[in-house]
């Protein structure tokens, strides 16, 4: 595992929820009324695959200069619950675990220090389970949803972050007005949907001459329908009006 799991960039764009339960490998506890999570190293790397009609547990490990445990691949899939658990990470860069539902469109992450003190909790949104062919899978799209938090080594909370900020368009809404108004069935159509700042739609609002003193946040969805190019709209995440539509690149516009 030579990349780093998580960056603090990537964390900063994601989101935060409050936890449904503690895992079996962590403890939860509580300080200035913000839910912190401590990851148990000793426990994790003594983990073995089982297998019983509640739950399943998938273990890789990789070995270091020594031949000791050094890096692992965690998965627990919990069958009577829906929760699936994921951790990946070495002992070196740290860890990074993921806890989803089936019946839950949203992701939530944590990132832990090697000495498994939480660094880092954000939540994405990851859409619900669809049927595509005989495959039961989530969209191919992901965004940072609700709070964000990076936590310094001694435990203090040293960023916070809220994402939906500016957001009075909400992904539902979203879905809506480009099923509406382009015939864009997001789910299906869509291969990327994010938030993004004026700063980041700027060249696009420059190409089209478009003067937005309406909206400081937008939705971007990247979309190709069959047979198609590949195409891209920008929403208002204030007005819901479509500011720019057309090829990804403006210049191809």
């Amino acid at each position: 595992m030579k990349n780093r799991i998580v960056s603090i960039a990537l964390l900063l764009c994601l989101l935060y929820l409050v936890s449904c339960g503690s895992a079996s490998l962590t403890n939860t506890y509580a300080d200035n009324n913000k839910i912190k999570e401590v990851l148990n190293i000793d426990e994790l790397f003594s983990k073995t695959p089982t297998e019983t009609s509640d739950a399943i547990i998938r273990v890789y490990y990789t070995t270091g200069a020594s031949n000791e445990k050094f890096g692992i691949i965690y998965l627990e899939d919990n069958l009577k619950t829906g929760k699936v658990i994921n951790i990946q990470g070495n002992k070196k860069e740290g860890y990074f675990k993921t806890i989803q539902l089936v019946k839950s469109p949203v992701q939530e992450n944590y990132d832990f220090f090697p000495n498994g003190k939480l660094r880092g909790r954000s939540s994405s949104y990851i859409g619900y389970l669809k049927t595509d062919g005989q495959q039961t899978v989530r969209p191919s799209f992901s965004f940072a949803t609700g709070r964000s938090y990076v936590v310094d080594e001694k435990g203090r909370v040293i960023l916070e972050r809220d994402t939906d900020a500016d957001f009075t368009i909400l992904f539902s809404d979203l879905e809506k007005i480009a099923l509406e108004k382009e015939g864009i069935n997001i789910n299906q159509d869509a291969f990327n949907v994010n938030k993004k700042t004026k700063l980041q739609v700027s060249d696009y609002l420059k190409f089209t001459n478009y003067v937005d003193d309406e909206n400081i946040n937008y939705w971007e969805i990247d979309y190709q329908k069959p047979a198609e190019d590949k195409k891209l709209i920008i929403v208002g995440a204030t007005t819901g009006k479509i500011v720019y539509k057309g090829n990804i690149t403006p210049q191809d516009h």
